[in-house]
């Protein structure tokens, strides 16, 4: 039987207003700007779901499910083929009108696979706050940021 696991980022405080974060991060074809090449490989991604392959989880599968514009957006998921999972990019605002965003991950996970995804989950919950720290293109649309 699979146990609901909560793991919970720092809030980071973006360059952007919560607006332009919840339109930008809407499209998930965006949300490769965050994801380092180091964890995550056989990325397909599309504007509303997208799949890849996470080391050393293995395949995940997500799609958009709730938006809730400057408050939050919700992704489902699945991973290691039968897990589901919620990512909740919770949304605020800060004093100078800046998004202040930090991001939940519900998982359903057994007992065994707990102790493996504790660790890489975590680490993949700050990468990802500290890359949208890092990240100044907020207004530009998914065809101008993509590489060539």
């Amino acid at each position: 039987m699979a146990d609901t696991l909560n793991f919970k980022s720092r809030t980071g405080i973006l360059s952007c207003t919560p607006e332009d974060f919840s339109e930008f991060i809407s499209d998930l074809r965006n949300l490769k700007q965050f994801m380092t090449v180091e964890y995550v490989n056989d990325l397909k991604i599309e504007r509303e779901n997208v799949s890849f392959n996470v080391s050393p989880l293995g395949n995940v599968r997500m799609w958009l499910s709730e938006k809730n514009p400057a408050r939050s957006i919700i992704f489902s998921g699945i991973a290691l083929g039968s897990n589901n999972f919620r990512l909740l990019f919770g949304i605020d605002q800060n004093e100078e009108k800046r998004a202040a965003v930090n991001v939940v991950l519900d998982a359903e996970i057994s007992p065994i696979l707990q102790m493996m995804v504790s660790g890489p989950v975590k680490k993949f919950l700050e990468i990802l706050v500290s890359e949208m720290e890092k990240f100044t293109g907020w207004s530009n649309p998914y065809q101008q940021i993509q590489s060539p």
